[in-house]
């Protein structure tokens, strides 16, 4: 997390000319969605040591086995009984405040690839992974 901050503040340091401006916007906005990412796997590891340090998983909490994902009646048996997703306390929905790098990642690359020209990107491949990243992340989040 040190590392995309320090590539931030230098992003944000950097004067940005014709010639750089294409680059320095995919450059801020794949540091802006690395940034979410960290923040996102740091919050998920500290969810798991905090429900490992509450103690093991229930007695009478279920897993889903192989083969249940089609079974029409595993709803029904399952009513009732507690699942290993009632232990999960983090929820992607409730975290608006901290999707600012991830909204910032997009309008950087809305700006950039709304333009009608062609722009002059260090990797195009590249920026096309992380934009799909991105789009998983915002379906994921239900946005």
């Amino acid at each position: 997390m040190d590392c995309v901050e320090e590539a931030l503040t230098i992003l944000g340091s950097l004067p940005e000319t014709a010639e750089n401006r294409d680059q320095l916007l995919d450059d801020k906005a794949h540091a802006y969605l690395w940034r979410y990412v960290c923040d996102l796997e740091g919050r998920i590891r500290e969810s798991v040591e905090r429900s490992r340090r509450v103690g093991p998983v229930p007695e009478g909490v279920s897993e889903p086995e192989d083969g249940e994902t089609n079974d029409l009646d595993y709803e029904e048996r399952q009513h009732g009984a507690m699942s290993v997703h009632d232990c999960i306390d983090f929820n992607l929905s409730a975290e608006n405040k901290r999707c600012e790098s991830l909204d910032e990642a997009l309008s950087l690359w809305k700006c950039l690839l709304s333009e009608s020209r062609s722009p002059a990107l260090r990797s195009a491949e590249q920026t096309a992974h992380a934009v799909l990243l991105m789009a998983a992340l915002y379906r994921l989040m239900d946005k």
